[in-house]
């Protein structure tokens, strides 16, 4: 029998080529199992309790109690709202009480506003405290809210602002609220267990996270029939924002258009 003549190395080579081709399939799985997964996926998963990613709108679904952020609530029992809730034009006020333009705002535009457009059932203002200051900006939205339940929230807010002087932490202590409460002649006893209930703390709250879904994030704010305009503007600019947000009447008595 004749001997095998080829080299030994002639079967090293498709031995080779067999190696070199299990490597590369093993390369090409594992590189498929670490892609990331199609876009689809990734939004379902997002929506089954993942992180949404820094792109998700916070305002997308708008609140969970139904309501869009910005907007009046137009109930004639808010005790946060003035002037009647069928009026053409809303103004959503987001407001500190530590806030000076605030206080500026308060004592020389606002009350003009009201001359002018809340008595011909033109305009209506709703204002929603803030505590972009801190606690004492707190403690302050948390006394007026204490006040609207006993339907004295505009007198007090008026109270406080008063004269258009800023006002500093301590003004806003608790001996200085309680004071403006009782010269209200409001049930004390009532305001300040109203003042360190759930609900104020809540109620505070609830505004801050309605103030950043519209962008605001300085005081004074403003949402006009859902238009928004910042600063404490003069009252020309006003003039001109509620004058073209009742031309375009996107507001009819019963509901919105």
């Amino acid at each position: 029998m004749r001997a095998n003549s080829r080299p030994f190395w002639f079967w090293a080579i498709p031995v080779n080529i067999l190696v070199i081709a299990l490597i590369a399939i093993f390369i090409l799985v594992i590189d498929e199992d670490d892609q990331p997964a199609p876009v689809a996926e990734q939004t379902r998963t997002a929506g089954q309790g993942g992180d949404a990613g820094a792109g998700a709108s916070p305002a997308a679904d708008g609140d969970s109690d139904g309501e869009t952020p910005g907007e009046a609530r137009r109930d004639v029992e808010d005790p946060f709202g003035l002037g009647n809730p069928e009026s053409p034009v809303a103004m959503v006020v987001f407001t500190d009480f530590q806030c000076p333009f605030c206080a500026k705002h308060s004592a020389e535009v606002e009350p003009q506003l009201i001359d002018q457009y809340l008595n011909e059932a033109k305009l209506r203002i709703e204002w929603r405290d803030v505590d972009f200051f801190g606690e004492d900006s707190n403690r302050a939205a948390r006394a007026a809210w204490a006040a609207g339940q006993q339907n004295l929230y505009i007198e007090f807010h008026q109270s406080l602002f008063g004269d258009g002087e800023p006002l500093d932490p301590p003004d806003l202590t608790q001996e200085k609220l309680t004071a403006a409460a009782q010269a209200l002649s409001m049930d004390l006893a009532q305001f300040e267990r109203d003042m360190e209930s759930d609900e104020a703390y809540q109620h505070v709250r609830d505004n801050a996270e309605e103030a950043a879904e519209v962008g605001a994030f300085s005081t004074p704010a403003f949402v006009i029939n859902g238009q928004p305009m910042s600063g404490a503007q003069p009252l020309e600019e006003f003039q001109k924002a509620i004058e073209a947000a009742e031309q375009d009447n996107p507001y009819e008595a019963g509901g919105s258009s």
